[in-house]
Order: C-alpha cells, then sequence, then structure tokens
C-alpha cells in the first residue's frame, strides 16, 4: 500500500451471507467507496491516496508486507482511524471520521489482526455478547441474558455459519488458534454485517486452519468484503487484489 496507484481489479462473484441483513442498495451500486483515502503519521504516508469501489457479493485482498499500512486501511474504512486526506462512502453515506460503533451499527463488522475474543467465556456466550450489541440499547441489566431469545438465536446461526456448532459450550481459552480465529468471525457474523472488515485473517494459523478460515470466507462470508491477507497470497484465488 502507500500509493494512489493501489486500485482495486475486477473481483470474483461469491454467494451472499444468509445472515446478512437485507441489502438497500442496488447491488451494482459500491456499497463500500473510497476516494484519495490518506493516512498520514508525521512524515511517513502510511495509505497514499487509495480509491476503491467494494459491491454486493464482491471479495477484495489486500496484499503486501509488514508496514505497508494493511491494517491502517482497514482501521481508517472501520473508524478507528481518522483519515488525513479522502473519503470512505458505505451504501452511498458519507460516513468519513465516524465513530467505530456508528460505522458499526450501520452495518460494518471487523476482525482485528490480534484475535479479540474473551477468552474465559464459552464459545457461545462470545457470540451472544456480540449479538447483544444489536439490542438498540445497553439498559438491559436487570433481566438475565438468556432471556432475549433472538440474541441466543443469532449467536447460533454464527457459530452454524463457521462450523462451531459442536463447541459451543467449550471455553474459547481451551480452542486452538485457528479456532479462536473462527469465534472472532462468528462475533462479527452475529452483529448481522452488511459489509465485513477481516485484518490479517490467517496470521498465526498452520495449513489447515487457514484452509477452513478460507472455505468460511467464500462460503459463509460472501457479503461485502475487504479483506487484509497480509504476504498470505495463496488465500487470494477468489479474491480481487490491490497490489
Amino acid at each position: 500500500m502507500g500509493t494512489a496507484s493501489e486500485r482495486a481489479g475486477s473481483a470474483k462473484r461469491v454467494p451472499a451471507m444468509s445472515t446478512a441483513g437485507p441489502s438497500r442498495v442496488h447491488h451494482r451500486e459500491p456499497v463500500l467507496e473510497t476516494a484519495g483515502l490518506s493516512r498520514r503519521f508525521g512524515g511517513l504516508a502510511a495509505v497514499d491516496g487509495v480509491s476503491i469501489a467494494c459491491r454486493h457479493g464482491e471479495v477484495h485482498a489486500v496484499i503486501g508486507p509488514n508496514g505497508a499500512g494493511k491494517s491502517t486501511l482497514i482501521n481508517l474504512l472501520s473508524g478507528d482511524l481518522r483519515p488525513s486526506q479522502g473519503t470512505v462512502r458505505l451504501f452511498g453515506r458519507d460516513v468519513t471520521g465516524l465513530s467505530p460503533d456508528a460505522i458499526s451499527r450501520l452495518g460494518v463488522g471487523r476482525s482485528y489482526q490480534k484475535t479479540n475474543v474473551f477468552l474465559p467465556f464459552t464459545v457461545f456466550e462470545n457470540c451472544r455478547l456480540a449479538a447483544q450489541s444489536r439490542m438498540g440499547t445497553s439498559m438491559r441489566f436487570v433481566r438475565p441474558a438468556h432471556a432475549y431469545p433472538s440474541v441466543a438465536d443469532a449467536a447460533r446461526r454464527a457459530l452454524a455459519a463457521v462450523g462451531l456448532e459442536a463447541r459451543a459450550d467449550d471455553l474459547v481459552a481451551t480452542l486452538s488458534h485457528g479456532e479462536q480465529r473462527q469465534v472472532e468471525i462468528a462475533m462479527t457474523l452475529a452483529t448481522s454485517p452488511r459489509v465485513l472488515l477481516l485484518d490479517e485473517p490467517l496470521a498465526g494459523t498452520g495449513a489447515e486452519e487457514s484452509r477452513a478460515i478460507v472455505a468460511l470466507g467464500i462460503a459463509a462470508l460472501g457479503a461485502w468484503i475487504a479483506s487484509s491477507a497480509g504476504a498470505a497470497a495463496s488465500s487470494c484465488s477468489s479474491c480481487s487484489t490491490w497490489a
């Protein structure tokens, strides 16, 4: 990354994710779009003039060595960082500078380079906690969590999508690193996202775990995905790449 010459190529079409919310945008209109997006840290341009357009059913990959700016781009798209220049549009709306929680509520889910899961909780509890974020208010602390069947249903659907139903009652701390990455993706799915941003989803995984996550990305995450895949070019056979 780091140069304005990095643009999205033609993307492979994939099935839409069954757990995603209904689209309000015509399928040929970009659902996630940037124009001249840049982020500078002092004299360093981590992201420089990136313009991309992601449409419904497309999978995109960002490939580059460590320090190329891949995670910075994901952070700009998710609202974790404010751009120094340029714009981000989501479903036709300018969301440049919105907070991460505001962008999340608009239908963007993301994973992080370092796995973000609750190790002392079970797999199901992690997903249920993520699903609770879509309840609209935090003023629901009197009733127990299991009193909200729609939340539990969303968590179960997410676990089914990643193939972890059998591990629902296991503590996340007992899972392999690859399975923990799958739990994080399931947590993202539990929020019913319409756009997914996956930051280094294969980082630290073995060959078998990598294949499972790539298959998951194609089969279950086929909504609108920008995937930061690092140097793992082998994972991008079904993606367009931003070189």
